[in-house]
């Protein structure tokens, strides 16, 4: 769904599933560098907007791209895809005031988006804005579900080499049940469901109540979760450094009552992913959420386009909560599993297996191997993903002899935590399979 604000200039995204994307970034700031082509969208019309940096005379323009001449003095080229064609209008919708919410009131009259008129400043570029769709439309155009939570080890950037792993013919199975039992933000999850249709069934997992509780929430209650996220966005995001890092502790508390409805623990869960330091989730002995307060400008907490559309994906996918091996039932010759452990730490200082106050550890390692042999003997496909100990110590064979009877290959991978940026960089990983014809 569309906002119903008169006014709205997003990032447009170039994949097939996903026409709209937010402009803002992760940590909660606007990047004037990325605003190439979006949308300006009054009461009835959607514009698209290309803002483009003028080119001197005489430079070619990219293959795809057809020039534009505008006449102020001096003379000026700039690039425009030629597919825009005759659609191309050189002024923007009547009475547009840049920065406000709506076009046709004057600065002095508007309630301005302070962030808006901060950021997005059009002044080094000209716009060429196309009329390309009626509100109506563009309000059923579908939003690309992605995690709703930042997490630690989430694989959106492996996404390639997952999707290298499987068969060549995934695709054109039928009936195939997707499995997942350490779903952690998910990333592979939306994505698997929204790439192949032809998943017919997914069950997902995770040993985090906490966490089930939202995915939960997500696919039953969403509305009222997106109600509730709206409220503590609009009491945080207003606070001075001080009160929200207090706001944060008086949430924290709360959360760590366990005596919250589901709505409230999801909402919760989520205020805290998106404000706390590096989007960790970190548990104590007791079980209890541990990690400090974060320092995000303007974090994003209710995303209202992205929760429903997840929760629209979760609407065929099985909810569990429990030991991993509990998915064993669902193994078949028509079942994929992927495996994203906690992974088995590689330095004294990179575990994150404390997600759960149980943890993960090396004795675990080896009965998740043994639940692989497991699904194989019952002819389910499967792909795991772990970290490399070799990328420390070579001669560090730890998984090689666990998974000697399986296919291991090496990926790069960036290391996203890490307090001193100079411990962040590419890394290796590994990507573990029964899969011979991918």
């Amino acid at each position: 769904m569309i906002s119903t604000h008169s006014l709205w200039v997003v990032r447009f995204s170039w994949h097939s599933s996903s026409f709209w994307a937010d402009f803002e970034d992760e940590e909660g700031k606007m990047n004037l560098s990325s605003l190439k082509r979006g949308i300006f969208m009054d009461e009835t019309v959607a514009w698209k907007v290309f803002c483009l940096k003028p080119l001197s005379l005489g430079r070619k323009c990219p293959g795809d791209f057809v020039p534009l001449r505008f006449t102020p003095a001096p003379p000026i080229v700039s690039c425009v895809p030629a597919s825009a064609g005759t659609c191309i209008q050189r002024a923007p919708p009547p009475t547009l005031v840049r920065g406000c919410t709506s076009p046709r009131t004057s600065p002095s009259q508007a309630s301005c988006d302070k962030d808006f008129q901060k950021t997005i400043l059009l002044d080094p570029f000209f716009c060429i804005f196309v009329k390309i769709k009626d509100r109506m439309t563009l309000s059923r155009e579908k939003t690309y579900a992605h995690p709703f939570v930042k997490w630690v080890g989430g694989k959106t950037q492996l996404l390639d080499e997952v999707k290298k792993s499987l068969p060549r013919d995934f695709a054109s199975r039928r009936h195939v049940t997707y499995v997942e039992p350490f779903v952690g933000g998910g990333a592979v999850m939306f994505w698997i469901l929204q790439e192949y249709p032809n998943i017919e069934r997914a069950v997902i997992n995770d040993i985090n109540q906490e966490l089930v509780c939202t995915y939960r929430v997500i696919k039953e209650n969403v509305e009222e979760l997106i109600a509730g996220l709206a409220h503590i966005q609009n009491e945080y995001i207003p606070l001075g450094a001080d009160d929200r890092k207090a706001y944060f502790l008086e949430k924290r508390a709360r959360f760590n009552t366990k005596k919250t409805t589901p709505v409230e623990t999801a909402a919760l869960f989520i205020f805290l992913n998106r404000t706390c330091f590096n989007g960790l989730y970190r548990v104590n002995s007791k079980g209890e959420f541990n990690v400090p307060h974060g320092k995000y400008a303007n974090p994003r907490i209710c995303d209202v386009d992205n929760l429903r559309a997840c929760s629209e994906v979760l609407q065929k996918v099985e909810i569990l909560c429990g030991d991993f091996a509990e998915t064993g039932r669902y193994a078949g010759p028509d079942t994929l599993f992927y495996f994203d452990p906690p992974y088995k730490p590689i330095t004294e200082t990179s575990s994150f297996t404390s997600y759960a106050k149980e943890g993960f550890d090396d004795a675990e390692q080896i009965r998740l191997r043994d639940f692989c042999d497991q699904v194989s003997k019952d002819k389910a496909l499967f792909v795991a993903s772990n970290s490399d100990p070799k990328d420390v110590n070579p001669s560090e064979n730890f998984f090689e002899t666990l998974y000697n009877h399986f296919i291991i290959k090496r990926v790069s991978a960036a290391r996203m935590i890490n307090s001193d940026a100079s411990g962040r960089g590419a890394i290796s990983e590994l990507m573990i399979s029964n899969v011979v014809n991918a």
